[in-house]
């Protein structure tokens, strides 16, 4: 079983089409078949009834849904703890002359400010032969 597979059956339950699922997915309507089938022949049950065009879900289909909602609820969590790791952190060293620091990196810097305010900033005022011996001296 994939997270995919439970993605793709939950979509298909939504639409209430394999078609429809596939569309929204991205997929061919083949790769959701697939998907619903690789499912199907790991619970060792059918998880809908189809009758032509229409579908329904088997008893099976129905005991499952609760169980893939929370298999994808934890999974989106587990999503996220990278993106909280990810909070940006540290000291930011900026050296520009004063005219571009006052007329052009203001609003810069207070828009990144506001985006990672865990981030100390060091701003030095230099002329551009200053600053280019400062880095190169490091």
């Amino acid at each position: 079983m994939e997270i995919r597979h439970f993605v793709t059956f939950k979509k298909v339950i939504e639409f209430g089409s394999f078609t429809q699922a596939a569309e929204h997915l991205g997929y061919t309507q083949s790769t959701v078949t697939s998907h619903i089938q690789a499912l199907e022949k790991q619970i060792g049950a059918p998880l809908f009834e189809r009758m032509g065009r229409k579908i329904m879900l088997t008893d099976v289909g129905k005991k499952m849904m609760p169980y893939t909602q929370e298999i994808l609820d934890t999974y989106s969590k587990i999503e996220s703890i990278a993106s909280e790791e990810k909070d940006v952190r540290g000291e930011l060293k900026i050296a520009a002359p004063e005219s571009l620091t006052v007329y052009r990196l203001e609003p810069i810097l207070r828009e990144y400010r506001n985006k990672f305010p865990h981030v100390s900033i060091n701003l030095s005022n230099a002329t551009c032969g200053d600053n280019k011996k400062a880095l190169f001296n490091g």
